[in-house]
């Protein structure tokens, strides 16, 4: 599987986001889009997801712009979870991971035995499977954004696409669904393009850190090299000490001032 973004340039009506940015998405590795507010990660993992058109430059997958790609083809490639995805609150939890089927199913046709494995196994794989029947209002936080993902997996696709899948949920939770992408192996599971705000998360859970400032792209590679005093300053006006966990060895930052 190849994605690439290609002297890609995005606006919303007359405002540019991101201006002539080229990158190429390595499916075998988890990757995080890290930067300040507004510098163009959710419009960029919009743009590779083939749901945004770009003003020029080009997301191609496959050696295919993903424009010219067939909807249910593109699915069973890619998944993308936005922020705030929505599901009526009387939906079941099985019925919702259910829909992730769409782009295998021929029309008006009924789940197939290869639904329903895809489908138990995604329960599985998030351990949402114990409450499989209960309706989806019914559910705290962090368990809708583990059946959203397990939504996302239903639909077999070669790489999940995360637009901040820890938003809006409390710290325990935070870790139990980084902590649940982490556990993807990547020769059989998807691969991961998220977007994280949290730069000591994104430290700690990718192989390789995105770092975007104004629509563009100033750092790019391992969190060794990508986590740095400069990195820092320039990224978010702070200065950091940066430091290493003594038991996973990864890097993290603390305020100078603390």
């Amino acid at each position: 599987m190849e994605l690439h973004a290609n002297n890609l340039c995005l606006s919303y009506g007359k405002h540019r986001v991101i201006d002539n940015l080229s990158v190429d998405i390595d499916p075998t590795q988890i990757t995080v889009v890290i930067g300040p507010n507004g510098c163009g990660k959710s419009t960029l993992l919009s743009a590779l997801a083939g749901l945004l058109h770009p003003v020029s430059g080009q997301v191609t997958l496959n050696g295919t712009p993903v424009g010219k790609w067939n909807r249910k083809a593109l699915a069973r490639e890619l998944a993308f979870l936005p922020q705030q995805p929505q599901a009526p609150q009387e939906i079941s939890v099985r019925d919702l991971v259910a829909h992730g089927r769409f782009a295998h199913r021929r029309p008006f046709a009924s789940h197939s035995a290869d639904d329903h494995a895809a489908i138990d196994w995604a329960l599985q794989a998030t351990n949402t499977e114990g409450f499989a029947n209960r309706t989806f209002g019914a559910l705290s936080g962090g368990e809708r954004q583990r059946v959203w993902i397990a939504l996302a997996l239903a639909q077999s696709p070669r790489m999940l696409l995360l637009d901040e899948p820890t938003s809006f949920l409390d710290i325990s939770y935070q870790y139990q669904v980084l902590d649940l992408l982490r556990g993807f192996d990547g020769e059989q599971h998807p691969g991961l393009l998220m977007v994280l705000h949290d730069i000591n998360q994104a430290s700690f859970y990718a192989d390789r850190i995105i770092a975007m400032k104004n629509g563009r792209i100033v750092a790019d590679g391992p969190p060794e090299q990508v986590v740095t005093q400069n990195n820092v300053q320039t990224l978010f006006g702070v200065s950091m000490r940066i430091r290493r966990s003594e038991k996973a060895g990864r890097l993290y930052c603390l305020p100078d001032h603390l």
